[in-house]
């Protein structure tokens, strides 16, 4: 099953927030300090590129919190899409009966080459997203309401696709992020991504240019429409 999400909604709310984006990457780290990790195998701003994700041993629901965090992530409006694959894959997401709640390693090829700004970048290979699935407290269901004792799947979820895609934790001025420090508390959710876990995304695969000048073309129709409205007006006045 693949799947992706339009962008053109989010792009044209980002497209009115520039300045609060711009100060947000600021406040993101992005993997190591001063340091980039990319699924790409070469710099952003090329041609959209698909990580593939697999599940492993999961049961209905939590196949479908999977899938909703994956979503999550492809209405960032960057260059980069989750998709579900039987194989190959990158991102491997396995249930497990011990353990920790959840773990991920991700396998990096490193000093592949720098970005504009001068900062470095690695190239991610893989990743597995572990998850002990019998441990109690789980709430998989993002449907159902989440008692104070309970974990959201979806949104360690959400933070885990994160990592995986090169995200690191985010910085103090960031407390909106998905990507703060520590999992989220117990009776807690973090399922919106905030301007700056955006930011991070779009500066690690680019954002795609054709949506955002098809949506200025839209805007100056828009404006178009709207003098030629108004002229029509002063040349017609209403009785």
């Amino acid at each position: 099953m693949e799947f992706t999400i339009s962008r053109i909604g989010l792009a044209a709310a980002l497209l009115c927030s520039v300045p609060a984006l711009a100060e947000a990457q600021g406040q993101q780290q992005f993997g190591a300090p001063n340091e980039y990790v990319t699924q790409r195998s070469s710099p952003p701003n090329g041609s959209a590129i698909d990580v593939t994700y697999v599940t492993s041993g999961l049961s209905a629901t939590w196949s479908a919190a999977v899938t909703q965090a994956a979503a999550i992530w492809n209405a960032a409006g960057a260059n980069v899409q989750l998709v579900t694959t039987a194989a190959p894959t990158t991102i491997t997401i396995n249930a497990l009966s011990s353990g920790a709640p959840v773990g991920i390693t991700i396998t990096t090829l490193p000093g592949v080459g720098t970005y504009p700004d001068g900062r470095n970048w690695n190239q991610i290979t893989s990743a597995t997203i572990d998850f002990h699935d019998t441990l109690p407290g789980w709430q998989p269901d993002f449907n159902a309401p989440l008692a104070g004792n309970e974990r959201d799947l979806l949104s360690y979820l959400i933070r885990e696709f994160g990592f995986a895609l090169g995200l690191g934790v985010a910085g103090a001025g960031d407390p909106a992020s998905v990507m703060t420090a520590g999992n989220p508390p117990n009776g807690v959710t973090s399922r919106v991504l905030s301007p700056g876990d955006i930011a991070a995304l779009q500066s690690i695969y680019g954002a795609p240019e054709p949506e955002t000048w098809a949506l200025f073309g839209v805007g100056l129709l828009a404006l178009g429409a709207a003098s030629r409205s108004r002229r029509a007006k002063r040349l017609h006045p209403s009785p």
